[in-house]
């Protein structure tokens, strides 16, 4: 399941396959209960039969039912939702990019409850900078990709402060006259990833080892 984000839709893409299918947003850019504007992320909830959309240009947060997709429900409003995850026990956790912060969302819950950031803007542990998405883990501990600084945060369950388990690293070179951008992902386990794109030309290659 892909949030096309430019084109307002949400897409299913089976294994192998050569095209997709358009599951949610065949009417075009809106902010009706059947339209999206810019959706960020897609997340399946098994237990409910459902896919949970972050509709990020309506500011909110929307179920829709794979059986009958014309009873959509708007779980949260009012939010500068961008990446979604959900917990074994159905709660639905939520970055929001503007507020620097993610909340938790049990079912009933009309305010949320905030689980990581919500200090403000900034790189200090206890805060976040534009988080974008997330994933939860078996014990609840949360990764969240922490745009503006640059890194990714583990927020365990329950922490007042999260701790940094990778960073980014982007450094540009010229080449022959050619830009060389090279994103240098380092993870605290002691994996590093290196991606190599160079500008105006059809090139990408990535390339992975482990540090000794």
């Amino acid at each position: 399941f892909i949030a096309d984000y430019k084109n307002h839709r949400i897409v299913k893409w089976k294994l192998n396959s050569k095209t997709g299918q358009i599951i949610a947003g065949e009417n075009g850019h809106g902010n009706q209960i059947n339209q999206f504007s810019l959706p960020t992320d897609i997340i399946v909830d098994k237990e409910n039969n459902s896919f949970i959309v972050s509709d990020y240009g309506n500011k909110r947060v929307i179920r829709y039912f794979i059986q009958n997709q014309t009873n959509q429900q708007i779980l949260i409003s009012n939010i500068n939702c961008w990446g979604l995850t959900i917990d074994k026990n159905g709660s639905i956790y939520v970055c929001d990019i503007w507020r620097n912060e993610v909340r938790r969302w049990k079912n009933g819950d009309i305010e949320g409850e905030l689980v990581a950031g919500g200090n403000g803007r900034g790189c200090h542990l206890n805060q976040l900078n534009s988080p974008t998405y997330i994933f939860i883990d078996e014990y609840g501990s949360l990764y969240i990709s922490d745009y503006e600084n640059h890194r990714v945060m583990k927020w365990k369950k329950d922490a007042k402060v999260g701790e940094i388990v990778a960073v980014v690293v982007v450094v540009s070179v010229i080449i022959s006259g050619v830009v060389v951008v090279v994103v240098v992902s380092v993870v605290i386990s002691g994996v590093v990833f290196v991606v190599v794109s160079v500008v105006a030309a059809v090139v990408s290659v990535v390339i992975s080892c482990i540090v000794s």
